[in-house]
């Protein structure tokens, strides 16, 4: 059905964003462990391990945080653009505080950033134990899509390696009920070996009557929402602009960074 066919479309936003939103959490993680592991490299305390979630990594850098020295907390500071001597005078709380924050930040939106190089894999369909008919995603990261993906948007032609590839003809030239099984953008390489992205979109036109007319304009209008969906995936690859509009799903993850006690200490 017309509606049955939106939903799926729908879904695999939905299942792109969790897997996003994942994906954002685990590198603000590293990207916190990393940064603080710098700062502290001369300190001989406990060393920080790798996390294994954004929670983990906020509370043992936070740990770690909360017993630095001035000096150390001044060149945290300075590597994240802050200027330490505004908080001279004030409690080295507030300096803590604000290296704790501006650390999250910086690290969250370098993540952000990396996001662009995600992208699908594959997509599955099938039903739960319970009936419900499910899309399943599966997407991987790559430092090369994400190297390909900011040429495209400076639109500088990307230094990669060739390799052996395909036609953009081959993979949509296909039976309807594999396209259907198609979502998202997909990375691959051209018949001259130079790397290139495709992005598939879905919709349904609805219309079951024999009116020719009436089927070819619904039949256009669910074209032209197929190619909206498509074109809106491959301008968030490549702009990596991707919208956090769904807090539950990802911006939350971040925010699980801000563990401050009542009175805004650590």
């Amino acid at each position: 059905s017309n509606m049955f066919i939106q939903q799926r479309q729908v879904a695999f936003d939905k299942a792109f964003d969790e897997i996003l939103g994942k994906f954002v959490a685990y590198r603000t993680g590293e990207n916190v462990t990393e940064t603080a592991t710098r700062l502290f490299s001369d300190d001989s305390s406990d060393v920080l391990d790798a996390p294994k979630s954004l929670e983990e990594a906020s509370k043992g850098v936070l740990k770690k945080i909360k017993v630095a020295g001035e000096a150390a907390l001044d060149k945290g500071l300075r590597s994240l653009g802050v200027d330490p001597g505004k908080y001279d005078g004030k409690p080295l709380e507030a300096k803590r505080v604000t290296y704790a924050e501006s650390l999250m930040k910086e690290s969250a939106v370098r993540a952000l950033g990396s996001a662009v190089g995600v992208s699908v894999v594959k997509t599955m369909e099938a039903h739960s134990p319970d009936g419900v008919y499910v899309i399943g995603v599966i997407a991987k990261y790559d430092p090369v899509i994400e190297d390909v993906a900011r040429c495209i948007a400076r639109e500088v032609r990307p230094s990669v390696a060739p390799r052996k590839g395909i036609s953009a003809a081959s993979l949509v030239n296909r039976p309807a009920e594999v396209l259907a099984q198609n979502f998202g953008v997909r990375f691959y390489y051209n018949e001259a070996g130079e790397p290139e992205v495709i992005a598939f979109g879905q919709w349904a036109s609805g219309y079951t009557g024999k009116d020719v007319r009436k089927a070819d304009r619904k039949q256009a209008v669910a074209a032209s929402h197929a190619e909206s969906a498509a074109l809106q995936m491959l301008t968030e690859f490549i702009g990596g602009c991707y919208s956090y509009e769904d807090s539950s799903s990802r911006g939350s993850q971040v925010e699980e960074a801000n563990v401050f006690d009542e009175n805004g200490g650590i």
